[in-house]
This record gives structure tokens, sequence and C-alpha cells, in this order.
């Protein structure tokens, strides 16, 4: 959990179930309720989100377009919750269907995103940019992020001693992180990481380098078959921090 979304990056899982079992005690039994539920929070946020999104949608399209997004929203929560049913009533069964559910509501989301970015025109992915190394190391310090808004968020911050933090946050709170340091190498950032834990564990260890209108960003691959389609957006790079609401 989750699957790669559109338009951009490689995303891993939460890791909220790394391997799961049937409980053989109640500890267990407690622990598998215990993330039961908090998926069951997370699916509910993304649905309430995806509403939001839907009417968001529907507000800014012609009336010709509205009742057909009305419609496809409807036929797309039906088909995710049969194709995500699981027989059986017991705990596994159970997250199991909520992991399904929230990889569909994932990519669902992403795909209205880029609908609406598109029509608002506001998304930096619409602009010209450059891929090239930075004239002097002393452009690369600063705090950074990278993510969705939703499960897949991740702050950067470079600092001016060549250490670094890295925080992957999402819904349901920290996910994981990686520090160590940092250097420059033949126009490419590389990031040698002391400690790393959960999701962060071999998440990125070199970032390439681009601008766009003169504001420069960080980005794990040009060969991303997502980044060469859309270019940079705030999922696919990292941007500073201050300039996330103008993404």
């Amino acid at each position: 959990m989750f699957v790669t979304r559109l338009p951009s990056v490689l995303l891993g899982s939460l890791l909220l179930i790394a391997s799961l079992t049937e409980p053989s005690t109640s500890a267990e039994t407690q622990d598998l309720s215990e993330r039961k539920r908090a998926l069951e929070v997370y699916v509910e946020q993304l649905d309430e989100m995806l509403e939001k999104q839907a009417q968001e949608l529907i507000e800014i399209s012609s009336s010709e377009e509205a009742g057909k997004i009305q419609a496809e929203e409807e036929n797309w929560k039906r088909e995710r919750d049969l194709d995500c049913s699981q027989k059986g009533s017991s705990e596994t069964a159970r997250i199991r269907e909520l992991e399904c559910r929230a990889d569909f509501a994932e990519i669902h989301f992403e795909h209205r995103e880029i609908q609406i970015d598109r029509i608002r025109g506001r998304f930096r992915r619409l602009d010209p940019y450059v891929l090239k190394p930075p004239e002097s190391i002393s452009e690369l310090p600063g705090a950074y992020y990278r993510g969705d808004g939703l499960g897949y968020n991740i702050s950067l911050d470079l600092n001016q001693d060549q250490s670094y933090l890295a925080i992957w946050s999402g819904c349901l709170g920290e996910y994981g992180r990686s520090a160590g340091t940092w250097s420059l190498e033949q126009g490419v950032v590389r990031l040698s990481p002391i400690e790393e834990s959960d999701s962060m564990k071999k998440q990125f260890n070199e970032l390439h380098v681009g601008y766009q209108n003169g504001a420069l960003f960080l980005f794990p691959s040009p060969n991303n078959d997502s980044f060469k389609e859309y270019g940079p957006s705030r999922s696919s790079v990292f941007s500073h921090r201050d300039r996330r609401s103008a993404d």
C-alpha cells in the first residue's frame, strides 16, 4: 500500500501492515484492531476529500460536463467497493479491504487533481523547466517539501553544514525519517544516510537539480516516465517550502 500515483512519483507504502497473519495472542488481536481502526479513519478522510474535490470540479466545469462528472463519481465509488470486497469477516480481511479502498482513493484523487489543475492553470507542471547543475553549492541549503497532501508528504532540510534530515508524514502521523550528510558531486546531490527508519529506508540517495521560473527544485530521477510526461509538480519534486502555496 499504496501503488504508484499519477502524475508523478514512485510511492511506497504507509507500511501499516508489513505482513498479515491470523492473530494468535490477545496482543496481536489488539494490534490488528488498532490498525483496522486507523485505516477506517484514513479511508473516511480520503472519501471526504474526494467529495469536496468532485464538487470543486463540478463548479469549474461546464454544465454539460457537471452531470457526467457526478455520474462518474458515483460509478467509481461503487466499482471500487465491489473490487475491494473480501471474503470472510476477520480483522485481516477487513484490513486488506481498507488498504485496497485507500489505494483506489489515492489514485482517483491524483487523477482528479490533475484535471482541476489543468482547468485552473495553476500548477508548475504547465511551465517550461530546465535540468542543469547549480552554479554553486551555496544554492542548495534550505527547507524543501514534496508531497500530495495525503499520505505522502516529505520535508527535506539541507543544512549549511551539509547535514540533512528528511521526514515522511501523512494523515496517520510520521512514517519514517532519514538523517545524514549531503554533498554535491558532478552536479548531483548525494545523500549519505547515517540513520533511517521505517518507510524512509532506502527511499532515495541522490537528487538531480532543475530550474523553473528561476526557482531551483530537486527530484530523484529525470528518467521517470511520469516526470517526463508531466514535468515538475508538488508531488514529483522537492521545492522550497515557501513556494508550496504557488504550486
